[in-house]
């Protein structure tokens, strides 16, 4: 080795310098994949973790429900795929008490309507749904059919949009 000279042995040291970095640089990057794994996995366990306690916590919430009488306790997931879009409802509906229809109305937004009938008892609901501009049509058609009692009478005849000789004539 001491016959190499100078320039050379300078560029092996430089060489050996590099292979050094080189190596450090792929240790380091190993760590850090390996530290990065760890941190994936300990957070999918937590993650698991957290849904076995959910688990068993929907377990006895749903023994809580049975005692109660319910036949079924719904999970989170089960209550959003059931569920009906809170969305513009365009229709004439019919409000429902002890199985005969009580009042007839018409709106372009049907749930909020509906809701706004705090004055009346009713036990459930109907909607059909239509274009807006069949709403008067429509709920006079029904208004004078069905004669519901909280629709209100005016002069004899059934209040409604469009009078009964009127619609009969469209």
């Amino acid at each position: 080795m001491m016959n190499i000279s100078p320039e050379k042995r300078a560029a092996a040291v430089l060489k050996g310098i590099e292979t050094r970095r080189r190596n450090k640089a792929r240790r380091e990057l190993e760590e850090k994949e390996k530290a990065d794994e760890c941190d994936y996995y300990a957070q999918k366990l937590k993650a698991l973790k957290a849904e076995i306690a959910h688990l068993q916590e929907f377990k006895e919430f749903s023994k809580i429900s049975q005692s109660l009488g319910c036949k079924a306790f719904y999970s989170e997931e089960q209550i959003v795929q059931n569920s009906l879009a809170w969305e513009r409802h365009v229709g004439v509906y019919f409000l429902i008490s002890e199985k005969k229809v009580v009042y007839v109305g018409q709106s372009v937004q049907v749930p909020s309507r509906v809701q706004a009938h705090n004055d009346k008892k009713f036990d459930s609901v109907a909607v059909i749904r239509c274009n807006e501009d069949q709403l008067d049509r429509l709920e006079s058609l029904y208004i004078h059919f069905l004669k519901p009692a909280l629709n209100g009478s005016y002069n004899g005849a059934m209040a409604a949009p469009i009078p009964l000789d009127r619609l009969l004539a469209l």
